[in-house]
């Protein structure tokens, strides 16, 4: 459960640092010289797949997925173009949501065997390993509770960013001042 909710929260992440959706979906096959340099293409369709059928093992095997995403767009497209740029501002967020999501995962699976040796040597308050942990990181324990909207966000085909935002309002200001 843990890997799922990290997986989606990186994944949301990179999809929120990609708001013209250059990587939303796999480059078309006519598209013969980028399939002929890039023999392993990603993108986030693929990636949100993977996540909801629960096909990663490991963080790392997703963020494997998610680097290669990146290098891909970086070696089949020039340094200065808005594909490389992306990618490289993906890629260097990428280590930061990678470390958080490494640390999120040890911190509750020490609480969940703190917690398991507690109950079985006999303490009655097996729960003070979350409740410490819930002290240190206020949103660890919640997250893994309710990580079920986190899915839901990666099942979407839209995810909120600054730029679609200001895009709506905008919309809808001028359906309102037309109407």
């Amino acid at each position: 459960k843990c890997l799922g909710i990290a997986c989606c929260g990186i994944l949301v992440g990179m999809i929120r640092r990609d708001p013209l959706r250059l990587f939303a979906e796999p480059v078309p096959s006519d598209i013969e010289e980028y399939h002929k340099v890039i023999k392993e293409p990603v993108d986030f369709q693929t990636m949100r797949k993977k996540v909801l059928a629960s096909e990663y093992s490991s963080l790392g095997a997703f963020i494997n997925d998610a680097r290669r995403l990146c290098i891909n767009a970086c070696v089949f497209n020039a340094a200065d173009s808005l594909y490389a740029k992306t990618a490289k501002q993906i890629f260097d967020s990428l280590i930061v949501m990678q470390k958080r999501a490494q640390s999120w995962i040890l911190a509750l699976k020490n609480a969940h065997a703190t917690s398991f040796i507690l109950e079985h040597v006999g303490d009655d308050n097996e729960s003070s390993a979350f409740k410490e942990l819930e002290s240190k990181w206020p949103m660890a324990v919640k997250l893994l509770d309710s990580g079920e909207w986190l899915k839901k966000v990666v099942e979407s085909d839209f995810v909120r960013t600054r730029e679609n935002e200001c895009a709506y309002y905008g919309a809808l200001a001028i359906r309102r001042a037309a109407a």
